[in-house]
Order: structure tokens, then C-alpha cells, then sequence
């Protein structure tokens, strides 16, 4: 059992490109931290204990889901790390403070089914995250290098839903164009 609970423990990413945008995301929020972002662990947010029992009372259906996915049993969720289980079990990669408040964000960068994949998974979660600590989520599918202007305009969307206190979720598609940034968003 503890090979298996190593190997979950690993980086598991679908493909080169997807590590790739998970570390550009992050990167891209490290060095804002001028402009007010405050990159976060899921360590230093919470614990995977008390990730597990917050969807265990809210969520058990999700754990099942999980635990069967990873063959592992389901009690086993609550020795992995909080940064695989938040990857894992509750779908958020990455987190970060802006102006007071707690996002997390999935990256993706697959087909456009992926994202609305992970708007339904994080929409029902919803209360979990709120639970958590966590204001706001965004779903961010990447398929082209960040750059200095899409920064500008993930920066100015996360502002706008910053700024809302009725909006919880925000999706971005990032679309490769030769010529031009293609942004489509929604919440």
C-alpha cells in the first residue's frame, strides 16, 4: 500500500503541455505579487484531514469516485498530501490571495469538454470550498504560452470577479491564435 500511496504522491500530469501551462500559472502569479497576488500552497490553506472530512460530510459520492479511481480505500484519502488531494479530490491545482480573498484554480488544456468537466465538479463543490476557506474558483484553459498581454487580461477578469461578491465561479479559454489572443470568459 505505501508504493501506491508514493506513486499518487507523484506529479501526474496527462502531458508535457499540461505541466507546463500548472508551472506557467504559477510562475505568472509568483511575479505579480506587486500587483497584490499572494501565491499559496494547499498546505498552507488546510490539511488534507480536514479536506476529507469536509467532503466526506458534504461529498462522500466524490471520495467513492476518487478512491475507486486511484484503487486505493477511500480512508486512505486522508494520508496523501493536501496538494494531491486538492488535485485529486476536490480539482484545484493551484491557489493564491488577491485583494483579502482565497482562489483556486484548475488548469486545463485539453478539449473544451475539460472545462465544462471541471465547472460542473466545481460548481457542486461549491459548499465544499466554501467550507474551505475558498472565495472564489476559476477554470483556466490554456493552450498557448501566457504572455505579457493575455496576463493583463487574466489579471483584469480575476479583478472583475474579485469585485462581485455574488460571483464564485469564473472559466477562461485561452485559444492559440497566430496573430491575436482569443479570450472567451464567463461566471
Amino acid at each position: 500500500m505505501n508504493e501506491i500511496m508514493s506513486d499518487i504522491e507523484k506529479p501526474n500530469y496527462l502531458t508535457k503541455k499540461s505541466e507546463n501551462a500548472e508551472n506557467e500559472f504559477e510562475e505568472l502569479i509568483k511575479a505579480s505579487s506587486f500587483l497584490g497576488f499572494d501565491y499559496l500552497t494547499a498546505d498552507q490553506l488546510f490539511s488534507s484531514e480536514k479536506c476529507f472530512e469536509a467532503v466526506s460530510k458534504m461529498h462522500s459520492d466524490r471520495l467513492d469516485l476518487v478512491a475507486a479511481k486511484l484503487n486505493i480505500p477511500q480512508e486512505s484519502l486522508n494520508k496523501l498530501s493536501s496538494a494531491v488531494f486538492s488535485d485529486k479530490v476536490l480539482g484545484i491545482d493551484k491557489y493564491f490571495r488577491y485583494q483579502g480573498k482565497i482562489f483556486g484554480a484548475d488548469i486545463a488544456t485539453g478539449k473544451s469538454s475539460s472545462i465544462i468537466n471541471k465547472r460542473k465538479k466545481i460548481l457542486e463543490m461549491k459548499d465544499v470550498y466554501t467550507a474551505l476557506g475558498i472565495n472564489n474558483t476559476i477554470a483556466i484553459r490554456i493552450e498557448k504560452e501566457i504572455d505579457d498581454d493575455l496576463a493583463i487580461i487574466i489579471f483584469s477578469l480575476i479583478e472583475k470577479i474579485s469585485q462581485d461578491p455574488s460571483k464564485f465561479y469564473m472559466e477562461f479559454r485561452i485559444n492559440k491564435h497566430e496573430n491575436f489572443n482569443d479570450v472567451y470568459f464567463s461566471y
